[in-house]
């Protein structure tokens, strides 16, 4: 008798468990999934938090409130039978919300009827999605407390929510450390579905019976569509924790597409994208080509496909790039050949690296977006700007690529603006790549990219002409006439 409820005991504490991790992954990984389309703010997660923990509740409540009742078909509806149907369910929502295939499909499709609110973009898919399958995963540990009905409640109530919390615990870093890291995105959601059919046959009297049959089948619906050599044949080279990275054949030439953004761009003859040949022409080939001068230190903020300074063998370049995956895809898919000697990439938070960084770089270039025109919130920031030009050596030169307004027709392009000019006050500003721009648009979604420069002289002036103090003809150097 002992020895049939300890069994019994690890069953039911294996199922706790396994809840724990399956919505503790599935809540890290839909904030992964979304990232593509709608960014990493702490807004867009927010929401996806709170699309998880109130439904989590509200699924404790029912899961306590459950009575053994006779269904509507006049089936007997135990516990098991709950436990079971919560599960398939759950699954059945967790394929769109989580694969890789139907997400890009949702989202493709709130694009196309004019839906383009990061806030509610990741509403709508948190609603769909994510509220009812943690609401029925929520209801498990209640339910499986009623097997514990004859212990003593404060010592079983324990147990439970400790392997809970166990789960919860493994499937956030297992699967954020571990299997994002090493297997892939993709697989991360797999593992997920492969633990919930674990958990159906693990709940069944019979391995094969309806709801083993239809697990099973959702199961391998996701492990194909879901398959690294499905991806890798729609051009997905890989998904890790940072990006989704494929590459994009064109009729000029090649993109590199980081999270659903085209993130550098490779001609036929060379050519890049109109901001970086602007960057190339008017800063890096001025010291590129002069061999005389000692090698200049070069900071890049965002790989993406090494670009910037790709044919420059004279000075010295440090590509920062939290995607420790980029180096290597980049190498083999997209440039096509290995980085020189004089560049070194480091896979790294840049907010973390400028910490502790002691080299003073002539020249820093800011380059860095998460998703579609999406830039990590804490990269525009007045401390992460203040971090950045303790880097940037006397006289050395900053440039920062932002996708915003050209005449600052909303709030982000004028704030942003705002904030790079309270640390860099005196900065130059270059709209590149719009040919169409027009100057007498009101249009608020009117983005393109435009260039930000500064050089560190460190002669800041904060002196306005009045009419009372006007030194503007002493202060105006000799025009120099070109011939």
């Amino acid at each position: 008798m002992f020895l049939k409820w300890s069994k019994l005991t690890i069953i039911l504490f294996i199922i706790i468990f396994l809840e724990g991790y399956i919505v503790l992954a599935s809540e890290i990984l839909a904030i992964r999934q979304v990232t593509t389309y709608v960014g990493s703010g702490a807004d867009t997660v927010s929401i996806i938090i709170a699309a998880v923990l109130m439904p989590l509740a509200f699924g404790y409540y029912v899961g306590g409130n459950f009575k053994p009742r006779l269904g509507r078909n006049g089936k007997w509806i135990s516990v098991r039978s709950k436990l079971i149907s919560n599960v398939v369910i759950a699954a059945c929502f967790l394929i769109p919300a989580l694969g890789t295939l139907a997400i890009d499909f949702f989202f493709s499709m709130l694009f196309q009827v004019g839906i383009s609110d990061r806030i509610l973009l990741t509403s709508v898919y948190s609603l769909i999605f994510l509220v009812v399958p943690v609401f029925l995963l929520g209801q498990t540990v209640p339910l499986i407390s009623n097997y514990f009905s004859s212990q003593k409640l404060p010592l079983v109530t324990a147990k439970i929510l400790f392997v809970s919390t166990a789960g919860s615990f493994i499937g956030s870093v297992v699967t954020t450390i571990v299997i994002m890291r090493y297997f892939g995105v993709n697989n991360a959601v797999n593992v997920i579905f492969v633990l919930m059919t674990f958990l159906v046959v693990l709940l069944s009297k019979k391995i094969l019976n309806d709801k083993t049959i239809i697990i099973l089948l959702l199961a391998g619906l996701m492990l194909y569509t879901n398959s690294n050599a499905m991806l890798r044949g729609l051009g997905i080279i890989y998904s890790n924790a940072y990006n989704t990275a494929s590459i994009l054949e064109v009729e000029k030439g090649k993109i590199l597409v980081l999270n659903g953004s085209a993130s550098s761009f490779i001609g036929k003859n060379g050519e890049k994208f109109p901001y970086a040949e602007y960057i190339q022409k008017h800063y890096l080939n001025q010291i590129s080509k002069d061999l005389t001068q000692p090698p200049k230190k070069i900071l890049i903020i965002g790989a993406a496909g090494f670009t910037l300074g790709s044919e420059d063998s004279h000075n010295d370049y440090t590509y920062v790039d939290i995607d420790p995956d980029i180096k290597a895809t980049a190498e083999k898919d997209f440039l096509k050949h290995k980085l020189g000697a004089n560049k070194k990439f480091v896979g790294h938070d840049i907010v973390a690296y400028l910490a502790v960084n002691q080299t003073k770089f002539d020249m820093i270039v800011i380059d860095a977006f998460s998703s579609r025109v999406y830039i990590p919130e804490q990269l525009l920031s007045h401390n992460f700007f203040v971090e950045v030009k303790k880097s940037l050596a006397l006289n050395g030169v900053l440039v920062a690529n932002f996708i915003v307004s050209p005449n600052f027709n909303n709030s982000f392009s004028k704030r942003l603006d705002n904030t790079f000019r309270s640390v860099f006050p005196h900065y130059g500003r270059q709209v590149v790549g719009a040919d169409d721009f027009d100057g007498w648009s009101g249009d608020v979604h009117n983005m393109t990219n435009v260039v930000y420069t500064f050089r560190n002289d460190q002669t800041e002036d904060g002196t306005v002409y009045t009419n009372n103090n006007n030194t503007a003809a002493f202060d105006k150097p000799d025009v120099i006439h070109k011939q």
